[in-house]
């Protein structure tokens, strides 16, 4: 900034300028001592009259002296252009819209799945589990051939425990899948808590609801028909029984 306008802003400020008068001694030659002859400053001009005007540095030198009022021209005011604003580019204009949901998530699947299935417990610690394809009786007259062949007593079956879903038809309570995992998993804690350790499963809507559980069958068929005209299905199911530390 130019000693002349920074004098100027101290000034109109309130604040004094101490400018020696005299040369100090070991110093550089100051360049504010009195000038000779007045110094005129009439090229300097402000815009507005809030503004206190320009002061010759040799009026400030003069101590307890009237100040040279220095006459100044009428200058227009500078008028101050606008700024002109760069145009924003589209990405700026456009307006900001919600973010879209992405295209990987689908809203979830509440159609409720139908399906029967029939705990049948034949021990302590065994239950065969069928679904509602098989013929309830007929896997009856098996389990108790099963059991005989193996010398366990079966004197009475006790009757089959249905498991419906949906449980009941309505609209207004959520019986999705993962509701139905939900109740089928506490049917089979509930029996674990009873003692039973190993499921035998009849029929494929069985075996893939206990799996999906977290339950993996010890044997499985697709039907009563599929042991009693396979040798080999009788055989597997007649190793996996043997092997078992109870039945």
């Amino acid at each position: 900034m130019l000693e002349q306008r920074r004098v100027d802003y101290l000034r109109s400020m309130g604040i004094g300028v101490w400018v020696p008068r005299s040369p100090l001694p070991h110093a550089p030659a100051p360049r504010w001592l009195p000038e000779q002859g007045t110094e005129r400053h009439e090229h300097i001009s402000l815009a507005s009259s809030e503004h206190a005007r320009p002061v010759a540095a040799s009026d400030l030198m003069r101590v307890g002296q009237p100040m040279v009022h220095h006459e100044q021209p009428d200058v227009p005011a500078t008028t101050i252009a606008p700024v002109q604003k760069e145009p924003h580019t589209a990405a700026e204009a456009a307006p900001l819209s919600p973010e879209a949901p992405p295209e990987s998530i689908t809203p979830a699947d509440m159609t409720p799945p139908r399906f029967r299935l029939e705990f049948m417990r034949v021990s302590a610690q065994g239950i065969w589990v069928v679904d509602g394809a098989q013929n309830t009786e007929a896997v009856q007259r098996l389990i108790y051939r099963v059991m005989s062949g193996m010398r366990q007593p079966q004197d009475f079956i006790p009757q089959p425990v249905s498991f419906r879903w949906p449980f009941i038809e309505s609209r207004h309570e959520d019986q999705s899948t993962p509701v139905a995992l939900q109740a089928l998993g506490a049917q089979w804690q509930f029996l674990k808590d009873q003692g039973v350790s190993y499921v035998i499963t009849l029929g494929q809507e069985a075996k893939v609801w206990m799996e999906r559980t977290g339950v993996t069958p010890a044997f499985h068929a697709e039907g009563v028909e599929a042991i009693l005209t396979s040798a080999n299905n009788k055989r597997a199911l007649w190793q996996v029984l043997r092997h078992l530390p109870e039945l």
